[in-house]
């Protein structure tokens, strides 16, 4: 599928910001230790970043996303949906949907999505 196909059949529009985060499984026996993630887009829906580390799929994950935009940071639930390891790298594509977050943090991540997509189209007309 196109990536215009996959990106109509989303409910939140991405935010292509690179910036690190946290997260931290819920179980197993790396529970309750926080750990660095390069994140590489967030939505109100969830969020793709690369880890150092495997996640299972359906794993419960909490996380602190910290856009540095001089706000609190976001913190959530969420579950792995996609985890696959990146040819030629030591690092994990890691994809999570959010399952608890604060109504206002998914407000606020869809206007600064819509923003962004605002002003980049703004920069593609002559």
């Amino acid at each position: 599928m196109s990536e215009q196909g996959r990106s109509n059949r989303r409910a939140h529009d991405r935010i292509r910001k690179h910036f690190t985060s946290s997260v931290r499984t819920l179980t197993g026996d790396k529970a309750g230790a926080w750990m660095l993630v390069f994140v590489r887009n967030v939505s109100a829906g969830g969020v793709l970043y690369n880890a150092e580390f495997p996640v299972r799929v359906g794993e419960p994950l909490e996380l602190r996303i910290d856009m540095l935009s001089g706000r609190d940071p976001i913190s959530c639930t969420g579950r792995v949906v996609r985890c696959r390891p990146i040819e030629g790298y030591p690092l994990f594509e890691t994809a999570v949907q959010f399952h608890r977050i604060e109504e206002s943090d998914k407000a606020y991540l869809d206007r600064l999505a819509q923003l962004l997509k605002e002003s980049a189209d703004r920069k593609e007309r002559p």
